[in-house]
């Protein structure tokens, strides 16, 4: 049930996030393109790109599905880190809450960029149906 909830919020936060890029990219105007431009604009823009990336690693490791040649070395980082983690004897909570916490995050990054849009969701849409299937 709760496997089915969560497929149910991950297919309406793409169809959010794809209006609402799209909304974007219609509706840019000058002033948006300018701010999107500044170097504000672009270090925001980069560190979601980061916290995306590490998220879809994340996932993807959850799923026990390949990750990327580019997430390759993020991958790694992330299995050391978990093992030294358990081996130091820090808890994790169940894949359950842990794809649950993914997909807030996945949700609070806002909407994602027109220009790779596809990309990522196709990615996430990948690494979150395998995690689902993980939890059967």
């Amino acid at each position: 049930a709760l496997g089915k909830a969560l497929q149910q919020r991950h297919v309406a936060a793409i169809a959010a996030a794809g209006a609402t890029s799209s909304a974007a990219a219609a509706n840019a105007g000058g002033a948006a393109a300018a701010s999107v431009g500044s170097a504000a604009g672009a270090a925001a823009e980069g560190e979601a790109e980061a916290d995306r990336r590490e998220l879809l690693v994340t996932l993807e490791f959850l799923a026990a599905i390949d990750t990327p040649a580019e997430d390759k070395a993020r991958r790694m980082d992330l299995q050391v880190a978990r093992l030294s983690q358990r081996m130091s004897g820090g808890q994790r909570g169940s894949a359950r809450e842990e794809l649950t916490a993914l997909l807030q995050r996945w949700i609070a990054l806002g909407p994602l960029p027109a220009a790779t849009a596809a990309s990522w969701q196709a990615r996430f849409r990948r690494a979150f149906d395998a995690a689902l299937a993980q939890l059967d």
